[in-house]
């Protein structure tokens, strides 16, 4: 994704119990109070609209559909939708310009199931983390939390065909690129070589990180080391696992290595993470 960091620009609103962040590609919106809006469509701009607390009541395209925490819908161009959350519901909407959607289904968003179920900690965990980086009003730093929005969608969105992976492969004919995905989500606990994933897609190591960039949105290393970050937080969430142990278990070089890239992009230690996932 190429974007003019001279143009980059972040447009942030915060009401009662609403937070609001736009940019250029993508929308971020939290209600947390009772809204209702009018039937309407989005234009070029696919909507996920996921409920975090609560029931969310979305009418879409004439059917009802009343929507509890991480059963989400989603919205494309065309779908004449509008939703409502009491008092004391919430509801998180991400919405994604079209073609962004496209390129990295292999252009068939077609094929993207209507509905889709998340984690809604999880999506209200990321949802902080995005709009406080945003929130730094620092255009390096927000480039890369629009590409992790969208890595995160790649890898969540399910489609209607079985075949389909969620491995974001930008083009029918990079059938190596897609090789290249396939042997990182495979192997990505252990040591992978750039020139071993360049020779997978049967390209020079200096044109396979630029084929590979513009396919993911990220480097082969911050896209191995996001993966080794979200594997982290699983095990965070669900073992008792020591941080040394889950350090070694995802190829890290060693704990102090595994702690500032945790710190990095996730914006606190490990074991706050856990203390703070655990309620403790």
């Amino acid at each position: 994704m190429l974007i003019d960091r001279a143009t980059f620009a972040i447009i942030l609103v915060v009401m009662y119990m609403k937070m609001e962040i736009t940019t250029e590609r993508l929308e971020l919106i939290r209600y947390d109070e009772e809204f209702v809006n009018t039937p309407h469509v989005h234009e070029d701009w696919y909507q996920i609209t996921i409920p975090i607390r609560g029931t969310c009541v979305l009418t879409q395209q004439n059917r009802t559909y009343r929507l509890k925490p991480g059963s989400s819908l989603l919205q494309r161009p065309s779908d004449v939708h509008h939703f409502h959350i009491g008092a004391n519901d919430g509801v998180i909407i991400i919405k994604v310009q079209q073609s962004l959607i496209s390129s990295r289904f292999d252009g068939r968003a077609a094929d993207i199931a209507p509905k889709q179920q998340f984690d809604p900690r999880e999506v209200a965990e990321r949802f902080r983390s995005w709009t406080s980086a945003f929130c730094m009003h620092d255009v390096q730093n927000s480039i890369s939390t629009e590409s992790e929005v969208l890595h995160y969608l790649r890898g969540s969105l399910k489609t209607t065909s079985p075949a389909e992976t969620g491995l974001p492969v930008q083009g029918s004919a990079d059938t190596q690129i897609a090789g290249v995905f396939a042997y990182i989500h495979e192997h990505y606990t252990t040591p992978i070589a750039i020139d071993t994933l360049a020779s997978i897609a049967l390209q020079s190591r200096f044109h396979f990180i630029r084929t590979f960039k513009q396919a993911a949105g990220l480097t082969p290393y911050q896209y191995i080391l996001q993966l080794r970050v979200e594997a982290a937080k699983k095990q965070l969430r669900q073992t008792a696992a020591t941080i040394t142990s889950i350090s070694a278990s995802l190829g890290f070089s060693c704990a102090s290595q595994f702690y500032r890239a945790f710190v990095k992009a996730v914006g606190m230690t490990p074991v706050q993470y856990r203390h703070r996932w655990n309620g403790s």
